[in-house]
């Protein structure tokens, strides 16, 4: 519920500590969860990317593989450019430099 692009620019306000507010990665988190509840590309990508990297919750790379790959239905560069990252390192997939161009190609066309 609610316009998912706001709550995306909401999380990313959190999430930096822009425009007057601290710095707050549960926030950030709280507000990508509602626009990826609507299947936001943008807050899929974004909370893949905090799952990845362990940002206020567990690294969990089944998660960010999750959310990143639902991203990538939404032709979400964010995600894809995740999903990219996770195929460069191996982390939860075949270690692949070949995928990860193919990937980051892929965002940078987007």
């Amino acid at each position: 519920r609610g316009d998912a692009s706001a709550q995306v620019a909401l999380g990313q306000l959190h999430y930096f500590g822009a425009r007057g507010l601290e710095q707050n990665y549960a926030e950030a988190l709280r507000w990508y969860e509602k626009a990826g509840e609507q299947g936001d590309g943008n807050a899929l990508g974004h909370m893949g990317n905090m799952y990845v990297q362990g940002i206020h919750v567990k690294a969990d790379n089944e998660t960010a593989l999750r959310l990143f790959r639902q991203g990538v239905e939404k032709s979400n560069p964010v995600a894809i450019n995740g999903l990219g990252y996770m195929h460069m390192y191996g982390m939860g997939v075949a270690q692949s430099y070949t995928e990860a161009m193919k990937l980051f190609s892929q965002a940078a066309e987007q």
